[in-house]
């Protein structure tokens, strides 16, 4: 009786002490850390546009040109673009529009006409002489601007059969089917330069140096310009 009245009190205590060992075994336990999360990755930068592509330059002739130069050398072709500078010296942009690519000319009695290039045959360049240059300098630039021109005597064969001198002041430039360019003035040659700017006053020490380029320049100039 005794034993057993022992019995029902140890069983008890020793499932609480089992219970005890369990929640401090559990309570001893290392706790087991979180696995750390991953950054997420920043979203590439948007790739820029690309530039959009120049407009082609238009296409605004359709003639077959010989040209001759004054050392011998020759070029035939067909002509897909004319092209004429909006200032004299080709130092701006050029125009393609039709109604800027008319040549000056002027009659024997001095009467002035502006016919298209598709008007004319032929035009002959005859180159004037470096001795004969006109020099000045433009006081507007900065650095001052000096300039050497000759005057060329230019003529025109027109398709309705008149011969006319060309007074055309600017630049012009034809371009091929195979892209390659040729520009030349029709009037009056130039050779221009700037100052290097150490002085505001004229530097004449520049025109032989301008000369000397007209004289080189003369000497292959463009002379004949035929037109199918």
């Amino acid at each position: 009786m005794r034993n057993t009245f022992l019995s029902l009190i140890l069983v008890p205590l020793l499932a609480c002490g089992a219970a005890v060992k369990k929640d401090a075994a559990t309570l001893s336990a290392p706790s087991q850390a979180p696995e750390p999360t991953q950054a997420a990755e920043p979203e590439p930068e948007p790739e820029p546009e690309p530039e959009p592509e120049p407009e082609p330059p238009p296409t605004n002739a359709d003639m077959n040109v010989t040209l001759k130069w004054a050392n011998g050398q020759t070029k035939s072709g067909h002509v897909k673009r004319i092209e004429r500078s909006s200032d004299w010296y080709a130092e701006k942009e050029w125009y393609t529009e039709a109604s800027r690519l008319t040549v000056t000319m002027e009659a024997s009695n001095g009467q002035e006409s502006e016919p298209a290039w598709t008007g004319l045959t032929s035009v002959t360049i005859r180159p004037g002489k470096s001795s004969g240059a006109s020099c000045s300098y433009e006081s507007d630039y900065t650095p001052w601007m000096y300039t050497c021109e000759v005057r060329n005597r230019s003529s025109a064969k027109l398709k309705t059969g008149g011969l006319l001198s060309v007074t055309s002041r600017h630049k012009w430039r034809l371009t091929f089917d195979d892209d390659s360019q040729v520009e030349f003035w029709l009037y009056k040659h130039a050779a221009r330069m700037q100052d290097d700017g150490s002085s505001e006053m004229e530097n004449p020490e520049l025109y032989p140096e301008l000369l000397k380029s007209l004289r080189i320049e003369l000497a292959g100039l463009l002379t004949s310009i035929t037109i199918r």
